[in-house]
This record gives C-alpha cells, sequence and structure tokens, in this order.
C-alpha cells in the first residue's frame, strides 16, 4: 500500500482558548523520520492553501483518494455547552446515526494481565484490533483505524515497532481497512472525519490514508503525551499520527462530534483516552474501546492490568460499568476476542 508523506512535527495554531469542548487545530510540517520535531520545522498552512492542496496518487491504486472538496472541510468549535460539553460540525454530516459498521482489521496477542487486573501473565488473549464506522445520510464518520500495514509488511520497520517480548502484529490478506469499507459500501469521498479513542499504535496506522483529508479528533491530553513522552515503550509510533497534511484537531474535554456521536471522557489508559457514544434508533452503543478490552472489565467492573495512571482508569471502567446497566445501553469492549460484535466483521443493527 503507498503511502503519501514522511513524519512530521506539530503546533496549534488556530482556535479558541481552553474551556472543556474547546477544539484546536494543529498543522503538521515534514521532519526527519524518527527525529523529534524542531521549532524551524514548523510551519503554518493557511485555509486557502489547504483547500487548494490536492491528493498524491498513491502507488497502489486500490488506495482510497478522498475527494478535494472533501479536504477543504473544517470543523467549527464552539465553547463548551452544559456540563462541559463542546461541539464539533464536522462537514457533511445530517440528521441522526443510521447504522454503524464493525470492523475488524487485524489481532495482537495480550497477556490477560494487561487487559484486566489480576489476569494470568502466563495466558495469552488474540485480541482482534478494532474500528468502527458511524454512517449518517449523506456521510460517515471513522471511529480508530487499525495497524500501518505498510509497517507491518516492511521486515525492518516490523522488527523495529511490533516484534518485541510476546507481541507482534497480525494482518489478514489485502489493506483490512481498504477492504472492509469497501465492502460496507462506504465512499471515501464522504468521509466527514477520523475520531481517535487514543493514539496507541494498533489505531493510528490508518492516518496514512488521510493525508490532506478530512479533520483527525483527539483529546489534548493524548496528543501532549503522543508527542512529547511517549515512545515504543509506551506502544506509540510517532510515524503514524506526525505525518504532513494530517488536519488534527485537539479535543478539551467531552464533545459532541455530530448529532448523536459524542466522545466519553476515559483517561486513565492513557492520558486523554476517549470513548465515544452513539446514538441509534431505540437504542445506545458506547465503544469502549482501550478503556475496556474485555467484557469482563465492564461487568467486574475491573480496570485494564496496564494503564499510564490506574486510578483514573479505574474511575473510567466504574463509569463503563453504570453505562451498561442503563436501559437500550450496550457498552462494548475494544479486543475482547469472545465478544459478539467483533467475531466478524458486520452492520450494526443489521437490516
Amino acid at each position: 500500500m503507498g503511502r503519501f508523506g514522511s513524519g512530521a512535527g506539530a503546533e496549534p495554531v488556530v482556535g479558541p482558548a481552553g474551556g472543556a469542548g474547546a477544539v484546536h487545530r494543529v498543522r503538521l510540517a515534514r521532519h526527519r523520520r524518527g527525529a523529534a520535531p524542531r521549532r524551524s520545522d514548523r510551519r503554518v498552512v493557511s485555509g486557502r492553501a489547504r483547500r487548494n492542496r490536492r491528493y498524491r496518487r498513491p502507488r497502489d491504486r486500490a488506495t482510497p483518494r478522498l475527494h478535494p472538496q472533501t479536504a477543504g472541510g473544517r470543523a467549527r468549535p464552539r465553547s463548551g455547552g452544559a456540563g462541559g460539553t463542546g461541539l464539533v460540525t464536522l462537514p457533511g454530516v445530517t440528521g441522526t446515526p443510521r447504522a454503524l459498521y464493525r470492523f475488524v482489521l487485524g489481532y495482537e496477542p495480550i497477556r490477560e494481565s494487561v487487559s484486566i487486573e489480576g489476569g494470568d501473565p502466563a495466558r495469552f488473549l488474540l485480541e482482534p484490533v478494532t474500528a468502527a464506522a458511524v454512517c449518517y445520510d449523506d456521510a460517515w464518520v471513522l471511529l480508530d483505524s487499525g495497524f500501518d500495514t505498510d509497517a507491518v509488511r516492511d521486515p525492518a520497520r516490523r522488527a523495529a515497532r511490533y516484534n518485541y517480548d510476546s507481541y507482534t502484529a497480525l494482518l489478514p490478506p489485502g489493506d483490512p481497512l481498504v477492504d472492509q469499507v469497501r465492502a460496507a459500501g462506504l465512499d471515501w469521498r464522504r468521509l466527514s472525519g477520523c475520531a481517535l479513542s487514543h493514539l496507541h499504535l494498533d489505531h493510528t496506522g490508518g492516518l496514512r490514508l488521510l493525508e490532506g483529508g478530512p479533520p483527525v479528533l483527539v483529546q489534548r491530553a493524548e496528543w501532549e503525551f503522543a508527542t512529547t513522552e511517549a515512545d515504543a515503550r509506551h506502544v506509540y509510533a510517532r510515524d503514524d499520527y506526525l505525518r504532513p497534511g494530517l488536519d488534527v484537531r485537539l479535543l478539551d474535554g467531552e464533545t459532541e462530534l455530530a448529532p448523536g456521536l459524542s466522545t466519553l471522557d476515559t483517561r486513565g489508559r492513557t492520558p486523554g483516552h476517549q470513548s465515544f457514544r452513539i446514538g441509534l434508533a431505540g437504542r445506545t452503543v458506547v465503544l469502549a474501546c482501550d478503556a475496556a478490552d474485555l467484557r469482563a472489565n465492564i461487568t467486574g467492573p475491573r480496570a485494564c492490568g496496564w494503564a499510564t495512571d490506574p486510578v483514573a482508569a479505574r474511575v473510567a471502567i466504574r463509569r463503563l460499568h453504570e453505562l451498561d446497566r442503563q436501559p437500550a445501553t450496550e457498552v462494548w469492549p475494544g479486543h475482547d476476542p469472545d465478544w459478539w460484535a467483533w467475531q466478524e466483521p458486520g452492520l450494526y443493527p443489521a437490516r
């Protein structure tokens, strides 16, 4: 699969000052791959230049090419409303969510003790790498994006990024994100934005498809950790999210991304982890993402066994546990191989 560019530096250049739900734009400039961004490498890209930027066609023609009109879309931040929740207006989104597509983009062997407190460190779970598409009448929003398939299939990059201790990345044939988006009948030209629960490398690989494309939404606390302290030891890959041309928007707190789609503060597993609440007809689905790897985390409630802030992780899992007890609300774990929704990709609710 062809790639569009190399690493990048970053600096927030647009947005209101602070406040829950505030949104700030980050523009990314080129720098040497693997090197820390220098201030001299940073640059501001004007709105006109961004609208005029075109995709460079990838080497592999199967790679989606977003429509230039999509690349010109902008989120419009507003100040936080009641309860400290802000609103982002993603381009092209109207109405309420019609359906949720479930994507399974790969697998990874994980010690049980990593996924749940008190788990057996000698027991390994082959956990799915998951993502989802929230579908509207004329647009869709991508939630998380899986591995970078180019890096997984490059021996040197794979060895440096994915192969250590007892961990590795496992992929089905082809490009699972591209293939499953196609199988779902979704049009990349109608992609309104991509929201990331956090920046672990099994969630950020699909950003290679979004340079010059629609907004990428991530919590400010997550971005600051990911661009300063985090590295391979924390299971982050800066090459994934420091790419030239990504339109990164920083969120401050819980935010309504579109009608019926909002973020939940579930920090703890990582400093700025967010889960997603999707309001479908007659039911609500909460994607816990890495705040709850397994269904047992939610029902316990028991936090994941590995977290940057274990205390905050326990607060988050108790919140997800309470949400799961509400009528017509389903909280889905992020990596449970036995959870029905991740048994195979598909539409929810089924038609």
